[in-house]
């Protein structure tokens, strides 16, 4: 029984360590309690000294004291036109002084009525100032109007120039000489299927067949006789180029050939 009672008060007495660890913690939540109070009352107090400080001291922005602009004695610049002058004083309201001096405009020139006109130049039949006349270059007359008109037959002139085809010139194949460039076009059966397709194409594309010559020249291939059909006036390769270019375009055959 004695054992038992030794063993029990042994227990107790905390042998195992935990009577220490409670120690800890109590000392924790003390300090916890102990900043939390602290910082409780320094807000306090911090809240407390703005509600009851002086404002009076705050320094403050005052305005300067006078007018915010001032001109200046000189202020510069250029003067502004009629200005000073007795108009705008009257018209102020001013009292203006009389003139010392008036001066009037001058009096207008009289014209005797029988006074002789000058001379007149001499002319010609047609009414113009001849023109071998001292001091003048050129008659102030127009000269007299044609008995057609003018006009009428300028704009009649230039609609029938428009409407009527040019003339095209054909040209011998064997007067070609080695290194010409033309644009073969087609190949035909005969001669006259050859210049029909020209005709065709030249309405198609006036512009463009404007100063073209046409070329047809007979051919033989597998005992066949064909006419290729070739237009002439190009000076360099690349002009061929673009001539083909615009009617390939418009799904017409040309091929840039050169004479060899």
């Amino acid at each position: 029984m004695q054992a038992d009672h030794h063993t029990r008060f042994d227990t107790g007495d905390g042998g195992d360590g935990r009577g220490g660890g409670s120690a800890l913690r109590m000392l924790t939540n003390v300090l916890a309690v102990v900043v939390s109070l602290g910082l409780l009352a320094g807000f306090v107090g911090w809240g407390w000294t703005l509600a009851v400080r002086d404002v009076s001291g705050v320094p403050v922005v005052r305005a300067l004291e006078g007018p915010m602009r001032v001109a200046p004695d000189d202020p510069g610049g250029l003067r502004a036109a009629h200005q000073g002058l007795s108009v705008n004083a009257i018209a102020a309201g001013a009292e203006i002084a009389p003139p010392e001096r008036v001066l009037l405009a001058p009096a207008p020139p009289v014209l005797e009525a029988d006074a002789a006109p000058p001379p007149s130049p001499p002319r010609d039949e047609s009414g113009a100032v001849i023109a071998s006349t001292p001091g003048l270059t050129r008659s102030p007359v127009p000269p007299p109007r044609p008995s057609y008109d003018l006009v009428a037959e300028t704009a009649a002139r230039a609609v029938l120039q428009s409407l009527a085809p040019g003339a095209t010139v054909e040209i011998d194949p064997d007067s070609l000489a080695p290194g010409t460039r033309l644009v073969q076009l087609g190949a035909l059966d005969d001669g006259a299927a050859a210049r029909s397709e020209w005709e065709r194409l030249a309405d198609s594309f006036p512009a463009l067949f404007e100063d073209k010559g046409r070329v047809i020249q007979a051919a033989e291939a597998g005992g066949r006789t064909f006419y290729r059909l070739r237009a002439h006036g190009f000076g360099t390769e690349a002009e061929a180029r673009r001539f083909c270019a615009v009617l390939i375009a418009e799904d017409v055959t040309c091929i840039p050939v050169l004479i060899r």
